[in-house]
């Protein structure tokens, strides 16, 4: 059936193209039955029926027999008035031909709609049938050369022979074969004599044929109903053909133009047909090809071939009509599950392709009224539009493509310049003061640290540095350190050191030199000039990896190693106690020389970083002789777990995290960041990530189904191998459809996500009974569909999307914690998701923000940089062991001038130790955890904090609940009511750790095994294999790689090395 915006076929002059239908006169058939096998013949049409028709017809062979036939052709020609007056041609062709049945899903059930016969083989000798045939109708018609008898009474010997490769090698030559042959044994020589017409028309011959098949013994059908379906769909004077019509674009890898097409050929002239006596074999030789016998399952060699009959008629083929017609490109269909952020990464690098709305449809599906996932964030409209988070957030300057993706939302979203955050660089500020509390002798110490401002801007897209260039940094800052390490402790008085010993730097020279000889007894003049001697010579650019030179550099960072634990050890012991500025000094250095010369033993350099994973991070440093005391439990080192919450289950004594991840991270996020090492938000993290992305998505033509709750994926019965069923339940009906939420709130002229559904969006009845109960549509613990059905006497409604019909592909942008829940049927036929969901570990946390009247200065904090940047502090006391002071957010929020106004804005974060969760019937478990959070904060602020903010300790020795923003009614502790708090527990809020050995546990986006499944998200083999932004980011573009074949390159996504990995 022509489409009407389809160009016209140009038909140059001359030439044998013709148009239907054509007609065939005096055509003398000749065939044989030979059986096949089921499941090849099966094989076969799902290859190429099955899957053109992509779930709108499922075809089956009916018989496990085919048939093949010799024919000859009289006359065959156009019938189209254009073409009629042209000529005619005469052929012989050999065909083999496949009934398969066209079946249709009805009431849940499969039904035979049609017959068709199909021709998977044919060979013909005239070129005009080669190109007819194949351009107009798609039959796969190659040329041949034949013998066949002159009259059915000659009916011994037929063969064909084609020019095939025998094997397939580059030295194989193309030559002429005898492919098969069909003989009757014995000659029937007393049979001629008898052979006339066995009857008397079309349909006659067609009982006859099919009765006889029916009584092979050896034949697979359908049941007796069936068959007289078959029979009467075959018995009439049409033959329902059916073909793979397709051609290949120029690389010969897509189809320009690929349909199923259904033609008849009719039967309009019967000159006689009979049965041929004698027993026919058909002897079959092997060839590359044509692979006949692995395609339909016949056998090479002789094998019987029953049931042989002649018919001479004419017919006529009528112009086809398409069934399926998959070259008008249709659009594949990926349902994305979550709105976290690799979820929205993925969609948002799809639908950054040019001209992607002419290959996919993208749908996304989230629970509740926002996305986000672990980044969303909430504004407050009951008490001042505050920005609620889920914890704290804060980005790192080497996060290159969250960076790039956001200057790319921000760019085409192009807000007007006087607009709220109307760029990036509005949106996020660098970040340069960072604190670590030690804890010394029962005492918190703050340890400030500045990082220097660095050129550039993250998402530049500049080459990273490698880790060649990162080591020979670390080693030119260690130089500079030893030095300085030096000049602070010459002329130290150490009065308490019980051994007679000369003073200052001459004792630590003369130890230096006791303990190495030569080549090394001339520096014994300057001790500066035994540093330079030990570390100078690898500023020889390349010697530092030259491998020749690797035992060099191993001896001089073991030198230094020595020297300085000797020096501890020997002199220096209790002045790290009393000493925060030597003692810093040494934690580095020691942390920088265990590192280095981790790295060179282990050769990190040749078998990448993940070559250490089966060791924790402390226990690497152990290895490597790091000292225990100062170093292996330093404020740095308890701050990179801390900063990852790496305890196993909460558990600060069960501390996790592997070296190969923690030190690539690590060295990352130190000496690869741009502008500042680190870059504040300057509204909540909903509001400067999710709103550009979302309304730039939904511009593009991204659909979002919001109170979409995924509770299940379901793999296909008859193909193990992909998912075939979502299941849906809707949470909530909306009063406009359910394709019609609204879901941002305008927050002094900031589009931003509200920390509750919009109600009034929501019909009125179901918005009562949710605000009533309080009710979470976030929680997996909610008790919603009890009071949904109490109200409404029914469950929650749902439905099913459909492979083939709702979706094509999954983008599965749950995390980790959600697989078991929603995957529970998937996990036994994938052995590597089920490995990933036992060894890669999420743990719940914990998140409390205050709004204080006092400011940072007022509540005793010290130190203050010049910069006048508040801290960002970790490695404080358990379990809410991060501290950032956020007040840049409090002019995005509402607070009018006749109260009182916030001065600081505080939010802490730490893991939460739980080890058991309950069904989720139990909806009083996060009532329960969400307590424990209040009384760990209130207990941080009441006997901790003072630590921090000297000012804040009340007279009774307490927290000074009156700083904090709240009704005037409520006094002390019940102040902490007014404020916001929440422990994250549902199974996709959990965070995603990087435990001992767990990364070769991770997968890629498209290895579960399923093949339209494709998983996203920070706990996915990505380029940090540790929960944070940038790895997500990493993994959604490594998701619409797999699916569409961008980006191709993404930054960081493998080892840093110079050459490796």
């Amino acid at each position: 059936m022509a489409i009407n915006n389809r160009p016209p076929f140009i038909y140059r002059g001359g030439g044998m193209m013709m148009h239907p239908p054509f007609q065939q006169q005096d055509s003398m058939m000749y065939g044989f039955f030979v059986k096949g096998d089921i499941d090849k013949l099966q094989a076969m049409c799902d290859q190429q029926l099955n899957a053109v028709a992509q779930g709108k017809y499922r075809f089956k062979p009916l018989t496990n027999y085919v048939m093949v036939t010799f024919t000859h052709i009289g006359k065959d020609y156009s019938t189209a008035p254009e073409d009629i007056e042209k000529g005619w041609g005469s052929e012989i062709d050999t065909s083999i031909w496949v009934p398969v049945g066209q079946y249709i899903e009805k009431n849940g059930e499969e039904v035979l709609d049609r017959i068709h016969w199909i021709t998977p083989y044919i060979w013909v000798d005239q070129p005009m049938t080669v190109l007819n045939g194949r351009e107009i109708f798609g039959y796969p018609k190659y040329m041949a050369d034949f013998k066949m008898p002159k009259s059915p009474k000659e009916a011994d010997f037929f063969s064909i022979d084609v020019n095939a490769f025998q094997t397939y090698s580059e030295d194989e030559e193309a030559a002429l074969h005898r492919l098969f042959d069909i003989k009757r044994e014995p000659p029937a020589e007393n049979l001629l004599e008898e052979l006339e017409d066995d009857f008397g028309d079309f349909i006659d011959f067609a009982k006859g044929i099919f009765k006889g098949v029916r009584e092979l013994d050896d034949v697979i059908h359908p049941d007796s109903n069936l068959i007289e379906q078959i029979l009467g769909g075959l018995i009439s004077p049409r033959l329902p053909q059916l073909f793979l019509k397709q051609f290949p674009d120029g690389e010969g890898k897509d189809a320009v133009y690929q349909a199923l097409t259904t033609s008849p050929a009719i039967i309009n002239g019967f000159h006689g047909a009979g049965i041929l006596p004698g027993d026919y074999e058909l002897t079959l030789q092997e060839y590359a090809s044509e692979p006949i016998a692995e395609d339909l399952g016949l056998e090479i060699g002789t094998q019987s071939a029953p049931l042989a009959f002649w018919i001479n008629f004419d017919f006529s083929i009528e112009p086809p009509e398409e069934l399926v017609n998959n070259s008008v490109a249709k659009k594949e269909k990926i349902a994305v599950l979550g709105g976290g952020v690799s979820a929205m990464t993925a969609a948002f690098a799809i639908t950054s392709q040019p001209d992607w709305q002419s290959r996919y449809e993208l749908t996304v599906y989230q629970m509740g009224w926002r996305l986000g996932g672990k980044g969303a964030s909430g504004r407050n409209a009951k008490d001042h539009e505050r920005i609620e988070e889920h914890g704290l957030h804060i980005w790192f300057g080497f996060y290159e493509n969250a960076f790039k993706v956001m200057r790319d939302a921000y760019g085409e979203l192009d807000r007007p310049k006087d607009a709220p955050l109307a760029t990036w660089l509005d949106a996020f500020k660098p970040h340069s003061f960072v604190v670590v509390e030690e804890h010394i002798k029962n005492e918190w110490k703050t340890w400030p640290i500045e990082f220097p401002m660095k050129a550039g801007l993250p998402g530049d897209g500049r080459e990273m540095l490698s880790i060649g260039q990162i080591a020979q940094t670390l080693y030119a800052w260690l130089k500079q350190a030893v030095e300085d390490f030096i000049e602070k402790i010459t002329g130290l008085d150490i009065n308490n050191d019980p051994k007679p010993r000369r003073h200052g730097f001459g004792v630590i020279l003369q130890k230096v030199l006791d303990k190495f000889d030569n080549p090394l007894e001339n520096l014994m003049n300057d001790g500066l000039k035994l540093v330079h001697a030990l570390v100078s010579w690898v500023d020889i650019p390349g010697r530092l990896f030259d491998s020749a030179d690797h035992g060099m550099v191993l001896e001089s960072l073991a030198h230094i190693k020595d020297w300085i634990d000797d020096l501890i050890e020997d002199i220096l012991g209790d002045v790290l106690d009393n000493n925060d500025e030597i003692r810093r000094l040494y934690i580095l250095i020691d942390l920088a020389l265990t590192s280095l010369k981790g790295m060179y033993e282990d050769d990190i350099f040749e078998h990448g970083f993940n070559s250490i994973n089966h060791l924790d991070f402390r226990d690497w440093l152990r290895k490597h002789g790091a000292n225990e005391e100062f170093t292996v439990q330093s404020a740095p080192v308890r701050a990179v777990y801390d900063l990852v919450f790496a305890y196993v289950d909460g558990d600060i004594n069960n501390a996790s995290f592997e070296a190969g991840t923690c030190l690539r991270g690590a060295l990352r996020m130190v000496f690869c960041y741009e502008g500042g090492i680190m870059w504040k938000m300057q509204a909540g993290m909903g509001d400067v990530v999710f709103t550009p992305i979302y309304q730039v998505l939904k511009e593009r033509g991204v659909t979002f189904k919001y109170f979409n709750k995924v509770e299940e994926l379901i793999p296909d019965p008859t193909d193990p191998t992909r998912i075939s069923e979502i299941k849906i339940t809707e949470q909530v009906q909306l009063n406009s459809g359910p394709n019609h939420y609204h879901p941002l709130v305008n927050v002094k002229g900031l589009a931003c996500w509200p920390s509750e559904p919009l109600y009034d969006q929501i019909i009125e009845k179901q918005a009562d009974l949710l605000q009533a109960n309080n009710v979470n549509l976030e929680s997996s613990w909610s008790n919603w569909p009890e009071i949904y059905e109490n109200a409404y006497g029914k469950s929650l409604p749902q439905h099913t999307l459909k492979v083939g019909v709702d979706f094509d592909k999954i983008i599965f942008g749950l995390s980790l914690g959600s697989v078991p829940v929603v995957c529970p049927k998937l996990l036994p036929l994938s052995p590597k998701l089920q490995d990933c969901v036992d060894n890669v570990k999420i743990v719940a946390t914990q998140a409390f923000q205050i709004w204080q009247k006092p400011s940072l200065e007022e509540m005793g904090w010290t130190p203050i940089p010049e910069s006048g940047e508040e801290p960002v502090l970790t490695s404080f006391t358990e379990p809410l062991d991060t501290w950032a002071s956020m007040d840049q957010l409090l002019c995005r929020e509402v607070w009018p001038d006749t109260e009182v106004q916030p001065k600081n804005a505080s939010y802490f974060c730490g893991a939460q130790p739980i080890t058991e969760f309950p069904p989720f019937s139990d909806h009083s478990f996060p009532a329960k955890c969400k307590s424990v959070v209040k009384e760990n904060a209130i207990n941080l602020l009441d006997n901790h904090i003072r630590s921090l903010w000297p000012n804040s300790e009340s007279d009774s020795n307490g927290f000074k609940w009156e700083w904090l923003i709240a009704p005037n009614n409520e006094q002390g502790v019940a102040r902490f009511d007014a404020q916001y708090w929440r422990s994250n527990i549902d199974p996709s809020e959990r965070y995603v750790q990087s435990v001992v050995n767990s990364s070769k546990y991770r997968l890629k986006t498209d290895e579960t095994g399923f093949n339209n499944l494709y998983i996203t998200g920070d706990w996915i083999t990505n380029g940090m294999n540790a929960g944070c932004v940038e790895g997500a980011v990493q993994a959604g573009l490594t998701t619409s790689r797999a699916i569409c074949g961008h980006p191709k390159i993404i930054k960081g996504e493998n080892e840093f090395m110079d050459d490796n990995e």
